[in-house]
């Protein structure tokens, strides 16, 4: 039986270089937040008019990048008023050494998703106006940035030395050659989830991940991800998958429950943000959700996203 077609989702991987003026120091739980809050402010500033009421009022909205890519909405239908997730995710650095500077840079990876793939030159120059705005109170010059292909090969290189130079545009991915990896001959799968995930099954919030709790959400994100951003409603029998991933066993949970802090950079208010974090051994998995397991390691799962959260990695037992 047919669960889901491939995704038409396009998907582009800038690996991104910010070299510090100096010493900076940058804890891992407040990368993701710091990275997306700093360059949100800069690629505000650069695509909007200084007089801007602000995306609920503007009247340039419909063809304003920034309304389009940070604010999204959706349009008239059953999903008005809901949150719409945002074309792109930052994922920052994982190591746990909080120590940046001038000898050791900080790499990180920005995916943009759909049609945001034809904003890649505005990311490039808001990174670029990071060397005048700063990052985390330092002053960071972008040196580098690649075009990634699956395996991580650059595909041309539009900065370099700190300026951008004529490059082609970036190389445009789909899911077809990760979902090629063929499905474990075991039916147990263990998965890392690198930073902290909020997931939702019906309303209640898991604070130990579920097999269905992550299938249903990975499921969503797929479907909102082409609706808003390829203008393509996504092939899937959401009642079935959710059937056949209730029937996975959680074998085995080594991890914890993360609160992350969050300061706006709009309104300068708390609003933390929090998730579980560590390893589940999942038993009974049916190779026809390989797949999805195989999409969500590259596209994330559950709430915050956008900010490098629900980031997992998928190894077989």
């Amino acid at each position: 039986m047919m669960l889901f077609s491939l995704p038409p989702l396009r998907i582009a991987r800038l690996s991104i270089e910010l070299r510090p003026a100096g010493p900076l120091h940058f804890p891992l739980e407040e990368r993701g937040n710091a990275l997306r809050g700093a360059f949100g402010t800069v690629f505000q500033r650069l695509v909007c008019d200084h007089g801007c009421p602000g995306t609920r009022t503007c009247a340039k909205r419909e063809s304003c990048e920034y309304a389009r890519i940070f604010e999204p909405r959706w349009g008239d239908g059953p999903k008005l008023g809901s949150e719409a997730p945002r074309p792109f995710v930052f994922r920052p650095p994982l190591s746990s050494n909080a120590e940046f500077g001038p000898h050791r840079p900080i790499f990180f990876e920005v995916r943009l998703f759909g049609e945001s793939v034809s904003a890649a030159e505005q990311f490039i120059r808001a990174f670029q106006s990071l060397e005048h705005t700063g990052l985390y109170g330092q002053s960071v010059r972008l040196e580098s940035v690649n075009f990634l292909d699956w395996m991580g090969i650059s595909h041309g290189s539009p900065v370099r030395c700190g300026s951008i130079v004529h490059s082609p545009p970036p190389l445009q991915l789909v899911l077809d050659e990760p979902c090629s990896t063929p499905a474990p001959s075991s039916s147990e799968i263990t998965l890392d989830f690198s930073t902290p995930t909020l997931l939702k099954h019906g309303k209640r919030v898991l604070r130990v991940p579920t097999f269905a709790g992550l299938i249903n959400r990975v499921a969503d994100r797929i479907s909102d991800l082409c609706e808003l951003y390829e203008k393509f409603e996504w092939q899937a029998d959401f009642r079935s998958i959710a059937v056949i991933a209730a029937l996975t066993k959680t074998l085995d949970w080594e991890g914890r429950w993360v609160e992350v802090p969050r300061t706006s950079t709009h309104t300068g208010q708390q609003m933390p943000m929090a998730g579980f974090q560590g390893t589940v051994v999942f038993h009974g998995v049916d190779p026809r959700l390989w797949p999805l397991l195989l999409m969500g390691q590259e596209i994330h799962a559950g709430s915050h996203a956008v900010w490098g959260h629900g980031w997992f990695r998928v190894r077989q037992v």
